[in-house]
């Protein structure tokens, strides 16, 4: 997260927390593109919620294959709180490959990780 010692953070990390306190939300996921070894552009999204996240599942167990390959851009394009969907949707169109990255990073924010521990109680 973002610390929000607004005297220590760049421009994008300003619009940042404004975004996710205008939002309401505590905390979101902020990650920095990187090309060519140098630092691009921060994009930062909340989690999905429950009909986005069933969407999405229900995309990926499509039988159709271009469903399920194009399942994770509305769940992306939805949970972005930075750059606006316009920038993003640029960003995507001149990197699709980078769309597969935010998609991953998005997937395990909203709760998607291996069980550490699993006992019968």
């Amino acid at each position: 997260m973002i610390e929000e010692n607004k005297d220590t953070l760049t421009e994008e990390e300003k619009a940042i927390v404004s975004a996710r306190q205008a939002l309401g939300l505590d905390h979101c996921l902020a990650i920095t593109t990187s090309d060519d070894g140098k630092d691009g552009p921060t994009i930062a999204f909340r989690r999905p919620n429950s009909a986005e996240w069933s969407r999405f599942r229900s995309e990926q167990s499509s039988k159709d294959p271009r469903v399920v390959a194009n399942a994770i851009q509305p769940l992306v394009v939805s949970c972005v709180i930075y750059p606006s969907r316009d920038v993003l949707l640029a960003l995507l169109s001149e990197k699709p490959a980078l769309l597969e990255n935010l998609g991953d990073q998005l997937v395990v924010y909203a709760g998607l990780e291996k069980a550490k521990k699993v006992r019968r109680l």
